[in-house]
């Protein structure tokens, strides 16, 4: 399956997602395949794996990288302001179907932003949702 770790189609794209995390320090990579929630700091870059509406998967043990992992339903809320951005993890469950804050983060915005690559499109003061599949 071209989704196992194994496979080099997949070793191919992890590399190249990689190598471009390196290039452009300071990214955020967003995944919800995995069926947990996560947050992992590699070096500048931010992961966030938000995948566990449906359902939950085995989370691995901690290493140096990780922040926070969870096997839990429930959804990341990522706030972007000129000065931090905020990670709200949150867990639902029957009990608080609204979801309740179970992990959250402020993080530093670097200084230097990288001019061409903010200057196609300007989403200050916007919120930007996206339905999940």
């Amino acid at each position: 399956d071209i989704q196992d770790t194994p496979n080099p189609g997949y070793q191919e794209f992890a590399d190249g997602i990689k190598s471009i995390l390196k290039k452009y320090p300071g990214n955020f990579y967003v995944s919800g395949h995995d069926h947990t929630l996560q947050y992992i700091q590699l070096d500048s870059s931010h992961l966030i794996i938000s995948g566990s509406g449906a359902k939950t998967g085995n989370v691995k043990a901690f290493d140096r990288h990780d922040r926070f992992t969870r096997s839990a339903q429930g959804f990341v809320h990522v706030a972007f302001t000129s000065e931090s951005v905020w990670l709200k993890f949150f867990e639902v469950n029957d009990n608080v179907p609204e979801g309740s804050i179970i992990f959250e983060k402020k993080l530093s915005v670097p200084r230097r932003i990288n001019a061409s690559a903010s200057a196609e499109r300007d989403f200050t003061n916007k919120t930007v949702k996206v339905r999940a599949s």
